[in-house]
């Protein structure tokens, strides 16, 4: 299977008759991204290179046949969709359901203070995601079940 980080239009392979292939695209960069913040569910602006990313995403998928697109309601992802449908012309559908994980206290910590705030479900972020959960927010479990 090809490799969606190649500069390559051939890394990402044809759809083959009759499948269905689904291509992910994670946000462009935010700003909690560049401050080094948890930004969950907050619905933060992009930053300068996340706007950069978001011209070269455009470019890079411009020749890939799309019958639809999905994203989250977030700006971030919403901006990402739009870039992803500047060749395509397509309806975007949001849904909330692919929203990020809500990090109730959480949101606008800085990640650097999550150990010192919260030192288990920091441990659990990264080695046991499934059982993170944010003091008024969502478990991962939760996030899984949507």
């Amino acid at each position: 299977m090809g490799q969606l980080h190649s500069s390559n239009d051939s890394a990402i392979p044809q759809k083959e008759e009759g499948t269905t292939r689904i291509l992910l695209v994670r946000h462009c960069e935010a700003e909690g991204n560049t401050n080094g913040r948890f930004q969950g569910s907050s619905d933060c602006g992009i930053s300068g290179n996340g706007e950069k990313q978001l011209e070269l995403l455009a470019l890079r998928l411009r020749n890939i046949r799309m019958d639809s697109i999905y994203s989250s309601p977030l700006k971030r992802a919403r901006m990402t969709a739009e870039a992803i449908n500047r060749y395509h012309h397509l309806t975007i559908h949001e849904d909330k359901r692919l929203q990020e994980i809500d990090g109730g206290d959480y949101e606008g910590l800085l990640w650097a203070d999550l150990p010192k705030v919260a030192p288990e479900q920091d441990a659990n972020w990264y080695t046991a995601p499934q059982d993170f959960c944010a003091p008024n927010g969502e478990s991962m479990r939760q996030v899984y079940d949507r």
